[in-house]
């Protein structure tokens, strides 16, 4: 399958909706529930063991005024899939905010998901191709487009909602000011990083308020433009752009986040000529955003995993030896006598105050079964 004929199944798939007479959130929870088979056929998508159902991988968002679908992919799929990587279809991947109009016209086309190298198979055998390295920004996604004179921003899920409202305040200043109604191409999508003190994850930006140009599409013949048509249309709109860094070889972009010492910037984002693109995370980064999420139960998350000690390495240090005091105090169950239900409700019962959630309840229920099973030796 090719970009065109993914694209062609979720025009089918909204299509399908405006049939049903789908117009907002609540009548697409109830319009997905009696339509399993007609999602799975539209996403490409087969159900295995372990998977979730073709339901649960995505959602639709719908636009107050105008009449556009968005289309984006859910945390199930973002938290469930990475242990089978053949359900992350074509399909379901352009479902990264991609937004039709009710006819079924495409009107705004994201970057397809990516992944982190080593992530998925994807990201594999890439040593060698030539790519462009691009930063990686600590921002939120914000999908720009024209539709009906007006100019867009939407997000992955939203259209009137928390970084969609402060991204198309900057993005109406801007286009205000650089005669934008006059510049800009109507099969123009335009891929930017909004980045304001309300849009932080990790990284502070000192108050800046901006539209990074990250990466731009045509919906009209499907192009994914690289750099220099990037700077040109940033240049264009009067807009800043990402900045291109050299590597000669992955392995050596690859070294280069390899250092916990940088803790002011995300990484890079490697693009390689089909199109492709793959992340890089300084591993100082990547310690700030592990430590963000640092709890007991994310402990007991990454020691089934197998990857607790990697990720202690990028940890601060105080953050390390608090996860290895929490390893420690998880492992000793092995030792424990009694049902698995005993076991697990006095694992449950060791979760500091606060992380006493229905979620961590079934996190200490699959690892006594983990245990059980050997997954300790």
């Amino acid at each position: 399958m090719d970009t065109k004929e993914a694209i062609g199944c979720l025009r089918q798939l909204v299509k399908a909706m405006v049939s049903a007479r789908v117009r907002d959130k609540a009548g697409w929870r109830d319009w997905r529930r009696v339509n399993e088979a007609l999602i799975a056929e539209c996403l490409a998508y087969e159900q295995q063991p372990g998977m979730p159902p073709a339901t649960s991988l995505m959602s639709a968002h719908f636009h107050p005024e105008l009449p556009l679908i968005g289309l984006n992919y859910t945390g199930a799929a973002h938290n469930i899939l990475h242990a089978h990587p053949n359900g992350w279809t074509l399909p379901l991947r352009y479902c990264r905010g991609i937004v039709f109009d009710r006819r079924g016209v495409l009107r705004a086309l994201p970057f397809l998901k990516f992944f982190n190298y080593g992530e998925h198979p994807e990201t594999n055998g890439a040593s060698t191709d030539e790519f462009e390295a691009t930063e990686k920004h600590d921002g939120h996604l914000g999908i720009v487009f024209r539709y009906r004179g007006q100019f867009i921003l939407t997000t992955r899920g939203t259209f009137t909602h928390g970084t969609s409202i402060i991204g198309n305040r900057l993005l109406t200043e801007r286009a205000i000011r650089n005669n934008w109604e006059r510049e800009y191409p109507a099969n123009l999508t335009l891929l930017v990083e909004v980045i304001h003190p309300d849009t932080k994850v990790h990284l502070e930006y000192g108050g800046r308020e901006d539209l990074i140009v990250i990466g731009a599409r045509d919906t009209r013949t499907l192009q994914d433009y690289g750099y220099n048509q990037l700077v040109g249309f940033a240049q264009r709109f009067g807009l800043p752009h990402t900045q291109l860094f050299y590597f000669q070889t992955i392995e050596e972009l690859r070294q280069c986040v390899q250092t916990t010492e940088v803790l002011d910037r995300e990484g890079f984002v490697a693009r390689f000529p089909d199109g492709r693109r793959i992340k890089f995370k300084f591993y100082g980064y990547l310690g700030v955003m592990f430590s963000a999420k640092l709890t007991f139960g994310y402990v007991l998350r990454r020691i089934m995993a197998g990857d607790l000690d990697d990720r202690l390495a990028m940890m601060p240090r105080e953050d390390s030896t608090r996860a290895s005091q929490w390893a420690v105090q998880a492992m000793t169950v092995r030792d424990w006598s009694g049902t698995p239900k005993e076991r697990w409700t006095r694992l449950y019962g060791l979760l500091p105050e606060g992380e006493n959630t229905p979620n961590n309840k079934t996190t200490c229920r699959e690892f006594i079964r983990w245990i059980d099973q050997g997954g300790s030796d």
